[in-house]
């Protein structure tokens, strides 16, 4: 009976043993330098310095290995690169992971005149703009901050602006600035816009695209302003008459026409 029970404890001990030698060798090969990422195979859409990005990188996923990917300091290391709005993370077995780039998306140049910079919707510097970017236009009374500074905290609403209205009207956006607390621009080959405090920008901007589908380009021309202080009620200054808003088409429609 004695000789059962010690063959019994002998038998527990050994796999406790057993089970405590597998979960290190286990965790050796989770953590340790045999499964260490040896590659790093960066994709996606590189708009900027991928060279310098991918040496941050290779950094950062050195603190762990093909099994445990350091997503949290491959994050960190890409937020880094103003240019970079995400990453996602995935094995590359046996010994590499795979980095896709989601770039950001630029909404607007913002410009004092001389330097212009693209911004993203965050309002945070890109890199220096083209000539012709196709973007909306947001004035600056000082240059442009450095890139993956914010603008200044007074030009964060034209970004939002910019960023909520179609591209084929914000292409035509220009000279979006805050004067006496209020937004204001103009439309190229058109009137100057109003758009009251910098607030509810998604609805205004889908009234302008909405009144501006109404327009004939005479009537645009001939029109003085175009006021979206109020989203619902835009009015436009110096129009006789203006076809009303198809309510089929949008849920905005065309308030008083001044004189």
């Amino acid at each position: 009976m004695a000789d059962g029970t010690h063959a019994r404890r002998r038998r527990v001990v050994l796999g406790t043993v057993a089970v405590g030698v597998g979960a290190a060798a286990l965790w050796f090969l989770a953590t340790g330098p045999l499964l260490s990422v040896r590659d790093v195979d960066l994709r996606g859409e590189l708009t900027g310095d991928a060279a310098a990005l991918e040496a941050d990188l290779e950094r950062a996923v050195s603190d762990g290995t093909v099994l445990r990917p350091p997503v949290a300091s491959i994050r960190e290391a890409a937020s880094a690169h103003p240019w970079v709005e995400s990453v996602s993370v995935s094995r590359d077995l046996p010994f590499g992971v795979v980095v896709r780039v989601t770039p950001a998306r630029p909404v607007a140049v913002a410009t004092d005149g001389e330097t212009s910079v693209l911004v993203a919707p965050d309002g945070r510097v890109l890199g220096p703009a083209e000539p012709r970017s196709g973007l909306a236009r947001v004035a600056l009374s000082a240059p442009p901050p450095e890139v993956g500074e914010p603008v200044p905290r007074q030009a964060k609403g034209a970004v939002a602006l910019a960023g909520a209205t179609p591209p084929e009207v914000a292409q035509r956006l220009r000279g979006l600035r805050m004067r006496g607390g209020r937004l204001e621009g103009r439309l190229v080959n058109g009137p100057r816009l109003r758009f009251g405090a910098p607030d509810d920008v998604v609805s205004k901007a889908a009234a302008l695209t909405a009144l501006l589908s109404n327009l004939s380009s005479e009537q645009e021309q001939a029109a003085t302003y175009i006021d979206l202080s109020v989203a619902d009620r835009p009015a436009v200054g110096g129009l006789p008459e203006v076809t009303p808003v198809d309510d089929s088409a949008a849920t905005t429609g065309i308030g008083d026409i001044d004189q």
